[in-house]
């Protein structure tokens, strides 16, 4: 029986993966559409504002310049996700220490239980 909820939560698992994979592709997709799109357009207002005569303002290209590059966006991120993680296997590791005592109480009660009515039925 533990082996049938063990496999039947690994399925579960897989296919909850699975669909969280699609989602990141199809998020990944978007984002890529989404970039394209928006450095055509800001190629094409540079152009235009170039030969309107407009300049760069200096204080917007200093302050992009400060920005945190894409990998290191990510990487925070990621370190982020893992302490979520870290924390998450903690809090479950101790719900289920502290439910310990109980489930085998519990079993041997409803097993007694069983038992009380199956005697009584054959008596």
């Amino acid at each position: 029986m533990i082996n049938d909820v063990l496999e039947f939560s690994k399925k579960m698992q897989d296919q909850a993966l699975e669909s969280v994979r699609q989602a990141q592709d199809l998020s990944v997709k978007a984002v890529d559409s989404w970039a394209q799109s928006a450095q055509k357009l800001t190629t094409q207002l540079s152009e235009f504002g170039k030969s309107a005569g407009f300049r760069e303002i200096p204080a917007v290209s200093e302050f992009t310049k400060q920005l945190p590059s894409v990998a290191e966006i990510a990487e925070n991120t990621n370190v982020f996700a893992q302490k979520v993680i870290a924390g998450q296997l903690e809090f479950a590791t101790r719900i289920v220490e502290s439910s310990a005592a109980f489930v085998p109480a519990a079993t041997r009660a409803a097993e007694a239980k069983i038992a009380t009515v199956a005697s009584k039925k054959s008596a």
